[in-house]
């Protein structure tokens, strides 16, 4: 059987440049395609921030 996790993990680095792009209200989607976030992974985060007040990442 071999050790594989069900969710990719990102650096704390990689979540914070997106966040701060979309309180920016820059382009995220592109900022999250360069880094290999998927976009839904990336809207999650970006929806929760949303909701917490807490863009820190």
């Amino acid at each position: 059987m071999s050790d594989t996790t069900k969710y990719k993990q990102y650096p704390r680095q990689v979540r914070a440049c997106i966040l701060q792009v979309a309180k920016d209200a820059k382009d995220w989607k592109t900022v999250a395609e360069l880094h290999g976030v998927n976009e839904r992974t990336a809207w999650g985060w970006i929806k929760a921030a949303m909701e917490t007040g807490d863009w820190s990442g």
